[in-house]
Order: C-alpha cells, then structure tokens, then sequence
C-alpha cells in the first residue's frame, strides 16, 4: 500500500462585533465578539497581560475610554467579551477588530478590520427641572413635575429625597417629563 494524505482546509472566519447603541459617561460596558468558528484563545488575548486586537475608535469624540479588566472574557468558543469603562467626554466610539489576527483553532485569520455599531457617549449628566411644588410646602392637589431635558432610564420614586413627605403615582408617557403626587 502507498503512503495516505492527509489535508486541512482551513475557511476564514466570519466575525461579528456587537455593542450598546449608547453609554453614559461613569458607566461600564461590553462589546461582544463572535466567530461562526472556534477562535484560538491565544490570537484574542486569553491568558496574556494586554489586549490586542479590539480597540475603540473615537469619532467626532472627547470620549476617555479605558478597558475594564484588560482581558477578553471567553463566553463560548465562538463568543467573547471585553468590557469598556467611560470615564468621560461626549461623542461617538466604535468598536474595531483587526480580523487578521484573530486566529480559529483550524489555523484560518479573519480578514480586514471588522467593525462595529457606532456608540454614542452622553457625558452630560440631566439636570432635573421641578415644577408645581406646592404639594412639597403643604398645599394639596397639584401635582409636582420633573423634566429632565432628555431621556431618562430607571428613575423612580426611591431615588427622591423626601422629609416628612410621601410622593405617589409616578408617571411618564417620553421618559423625560415625570409627574407625582
């Protein structure tokens, strides 16, 4: 009998880089990568000291941006994350990887740099504007309202300070005007 062959085709990745349509300055978070393939944990970074291949590109942006534990964090074999901080600034990000350096465990690169959805950095904190407070000083049936000047997330009647007052029945129809009693 003659020698047998063996042979390898290795097909280039298809690699997708998610991340949040917006962020707010002070808050953490997370791009995500994902591989149609296996990726080879040593071409992303796992278990080195630095990141190498996802970065964050500044567009029209004052944006400071650091990586939160320096390291992608291995979801699946064809899933990773790297969690971003924003320290402060204004402006648009967006995540970029350099395919070619992403290796699959089949020994395929990706091609070209991949990039991700633009995200947006709101580094102004909202200023409340409270209206109607008679209910505060002790006059009774009007309702106080607090316009915060752009859309708001997760406001709630827990995060008022109130002293010797109860506010009830908070409602908002835009997330940026809230009315209570």
């Amino acid at each position: 009998t003659g020698p047998s062959t063996y042979s390898r085709t290795a097909i280039v990745p298809n690699l997708t880089v998610t991340a949040p349509a917006s962020v707010a300055a002070g808050e953490r978070f997370v791009v995500t990568l994902t591989s149609d393939q296996p990726i080879d944990d040593s071409s992303i970074g796992i278990g080195t000291a630095t990141l190498r291949d996802i970065n964050l590109v500044p567009i029209n942006s004052t944006t400071s941006i650091s990586i939160g534990n320096n390291r992608p964090v291995r979801i699946s074999a064809t899933e990773y994350t790297i969690t971003f901080f924003v320290s402060g600034g204004t402006g648009t990000v967006r995540p970029q990887i350099f395919g070619e350096r992403i290796r699959t465990t089949a020994g395929a690169s990706g091609a070209g740099t991949i990039e991700g959805p633009d995200i947006l950095v709101d580094g102004v904190r909202p200023t409340p504007v409270l209206s109607g407070l008679a209910p505060l000083i002790g006059v009774a049936g009007e309702g106080v309202t607090v316009d915060f000047g752009e859309e708001v997330t997760g406001f709630a009647l827990s995060d008022l300070d109130l002293e010797n007052l109860r506010a009830s029945g908070l409602a908002t129809t835009d997330n940026q005007t809230f009315t209570f009693d």
